[in-house]
């Protein structure tokens, strides 16, 4: 009986034995599976990046065209517009166009007190004076919020300080997407014959119907701003008639507004099996010469 006993509680070590070391393979093997995995994925990233970059080396080519199929592969697609679509900040502010901003923010929701304040206080932020306008504000007043070192009394060098403007909050609680409409890298003016009919409509006081046509009839047969088959226009007086009529002075909405642009907007998507990255660069285009002004990565 004794020996019949020790047999039993061998074999019940060895059966626990063995379920240990089942665990053991088990997990180690699990482990292995989620290392493999980990590492197939790395890899889709790091080949997704590399196909980003390949699409922006083939955008920022002086020769390349937006309608070009070699934009559109299976390992990156990619998008050409031109900064100019957006409106410049530091310009609008600098030739003393508050009239924009005002109207802009008043569109979005802000009533016309909030949004002189806002803009009172975009103009303090990039000047070099330390006295507040008539409802800016200067140090003293970011200081009595507990914000110590602002304004920075110089232009804004990106999006995120204009974010940081007394009154921007309520902005971006009424157009949580208004960092869309703007850019620090674009040229003085917006782009007539590449802009949105949004921005068409907002800076030229247009309505948007006769916006939607404009840019629908000057996009040409394939939709693409930019392209070879739009309706060029010979003066921005004549781009600005062929939208229609405008609230605002004619003398006004023509200073808004350019035929072109040398700043390149490139956004890059390059994919890997199920894996995306993607790339924005914004560039200037000049003759016989590109420069990166900014890289966004997601």
């Amino acid at each position: 009986m004794l020996h019949a006993r020790q047999r039993g509680s061998a074999l019940m070590a060895v059966f626990w034995l063995m379920m240990v070391l089942a665990v053991i393979v088990v997990t180690a093997a699990k482990m292995l599976s989620v290392s493999q995995r980990g590492m197939v994925v790395r890899v889709g990233q790091v080949t997704a990046t590399a196909n980003a970059w390949k699409g922006v080396a083939l955008a920022l080519h002086p020769e390349m065209r937006r309608e070009e199929s070699i934009l559109r592969t299976e390992e990156w697609n990619v998008v050409m517009e031109s900064e100019d679509v957006r409106i410049n900040p530091n310009a609008v502010l600098q030739r003393g166009d508050d009239t924009l901003l005002m109207d802009l923010f008043m569109a979005w929701g802000l009533e016309e007190d909030a949004a002189q304040s806002v803009v009172d206080a975009m103009r303090d932020w990039i000047d070099g004076d330390d006295l507040p306008g008539l409802s800016g504000a200067e140090a003293e007043q970011y200081e009595a919020i507990g914000r110590v070192g602002q304004p920075l009394n110089r232009p804004f060098a990106d999006l995120n300080e204009m974010a940081a403007v007394m009154g921007m909050d309520a902005v971006a609680a009424v157009r949580p997407d208004w960092r869309n409409w703007f850019s620090v890298y674009a040229g003085e003016l917006v782009n007539i014959a590449e802009a949105p009919p949004e921005m068409i409509a907002a800076v030229g006081g247009f309505n948007m119907k006769d916006a939607t046509t404009f840019v629908s009839e000057r996009n040409g047969e394939d939709g693409i701003a930019g392209t070879e088959d739009d309706l060029q226009f010979g003066t921005v007086p004549a781009a600005v008639a062929t939208v229609g009529a405008s609230e605002l002075p004619l003398e006004m909405v023509v200073r808004r507004f350019s035929l072109r642009g040398s700043v390149l907007r490139v956004t890059s998507t390059g994919a890997s099996g199920n894996v995306q990255r993607t790339i924005t660069v914004v560039a200037r285009q000049d003759p016989g010469r590109t420069t990166v002004l900014a890289e966004l990565s997601d």
